[in-house]
C-alpha cells in the first residue's frame, strides 16, 4: 500500500521542483536583481507599488526598491530613501516617485510624478530627475524640487543642476531657483 502511494507522490514532487526552478518569480531571479533605493525613514503613511503589481502596500524601514517600483507619500507623512549611488532623497507629503532606469550604468533616473523632494548627492552626474515640466541633471549638489499642477519649482542650495525641457536648457547654481 505504501509503495503504491509513493509512485504517485514521486512524480508530483518532481513536477513541483521543476516548476520552482523554471518559474520567473523564483528566488534565483529575485536574488540577481539589485536594489536602487532603500527606505531609511518613514513617518506617517508611505506606500509602494512594486513593478508588475497593481496594488499599494505599506512601506517599512529598510525596505528596498528596484527599477520600475513606485513610492507614494500620503498627507502629513514623510520618507527618506538612500539611493544605491550614495545620494539621499527626502520625500515630502503628497509626493510620488518612480525609479525609472539606469543610464550608462552610473546615473539613476528618478521620476518625480507629484509633490516635493529634497536631493543630496555629492557625486557628479550620478542622478537625473524627470518631472512633467522640466528634467534635471544633478552635478554633485543639494537641491529641492516641487511639482505643482502647472510647473516645476527648483531651488539649488549647493552645487549645480542642468535644468532642461523642450524650450531649452539652463544651468542653475547654488543660491538660485
Amino acid at each position: 500500500m505504501m509503495l503504491k502511494n509513493f509512485r504517485f507522490l514521486l512524480p508530483a514532487l518532481l513536477i513541483s521542483i521543476l516548476v520552482g526552478i523554471i518559474s520567473p518569480t523564483s528566488w534565483v531571479s529575485e536574488a540577481s536583481e539589485e536594489w536602487v533605493g532603500k527606505i531609511v525613514s518613514v513617518q506617517g503613511t508611505v506606500q509602494a507599488r512594486r513593478i508588475g503589481t497593481t496594488h499599494l502596500v505599506p512601506v517599512h524601514l529598510s525596505d528596498t526598491y528596484r527599477i520600475g517600483d513606485m513610492i507614494r507619500v500620503r498627507e502629513h507623512s514623510r520618507a527618506a530613501v538612500v539611493l544605491c549611488n550614495g545620494a539621499t532623497l527626502r520625500l515630502d507629503q503628497n509626493s510620488a516617485i518612480t525609479f525609472s532606469s539606469f543610464e550608462k550604468k552610473q546615473t539613476l533616473l528618478i521620476r518625480l510624478l507629484k509633490g516635493a523632494a529634497h536631493f543630496f548627492s555629492r557625486i557628479p552626474r550620478s542622478l537625473k530627475l524627470a518631472t512633467p515640466f522640466v528634467n534635471g541633471g544633478v552635478e554633485g549638489t543639494e537641491f529641492y524640487v516641487r511639482v505643482d499642477r502647472d510647473q516645476t519649482f527648483l531651488s539649488i542650495f549647493e552645487g549645480k543642476v542642468l535644468a532642461k525641457n523642450d524650450a531649452g536648457a539652463v544651468g542653475v547654481s547654488g543660491g538660485q531657483g
